[in-house]
């Protein structure tokens, strides 16, 4: 018995995923809109001032974790791609930026909870009864959220 052939074009589903993935791009960090006084208190921690040393927590935690978020990013790329070539769309552009936003989003708090350099001041662990750097009450790692958004 001879094998059958199937002629199946997927350039339409592949050309629609890669037009609507340069619609959308990923967002990750602590949004002015959500609570602005986690703003201010996240860019003092990231970049320090005159009182407070930098504790980058969103850059370093990129840099710390490239090869990771690549890993993250290739595999929800490849998932988005399979999906398409068989006609399965449960990840399009949009899901797909989504659950990278989640994933990474997730290693950025991660990254700033295991932070511990520079430490507090003396003063600073005697008055949060903690020594971990960036957490006091947890709402400045429950800030950073992630947000798709339509690009230009």
């Amino acid at each position: 018995m001879a094998g059958t052939v199937k002629n199946q074009n997927n350039i339409p589903q592949l050309v629609k995923l890669f037009t609507d993935l340069s619609r959308y791009s990923v967002l990750i960090g602590i949004f002015g809109e959500d609570d602005s006084q986690m703003v201010e208190i996240g860019a003092y921690n990231e970049f320090g001032t005159c009182r407070i040393p930098e504790r980058s927590f969103i850059r370093a935690g990129f840099d710390a974790n490239k090869e990771r978020i690549d890993q993250i990013c290739e595999m929800a790329l490849n998932e988005a791609i399979e999906g398409a070539l068989n006609g399965s769309s449960q990840l399009d552009a949009k899901s797909m930026y989504d659950l990278i936003g989640l994933q990474v989003a997730d290693i950025i708090r991660e990254f700033l909870t295991d932070l511990r350099i520079p430490p507090n001041a003396p003063s600073t662990i005697r008055r949060k009864g903690s020594s971990n750097p960036l957490i006091d009450t947890g709402q400045l790692r429950s800030s950073i959220v992630w947000k798709v958004v339509a690009t230009k």
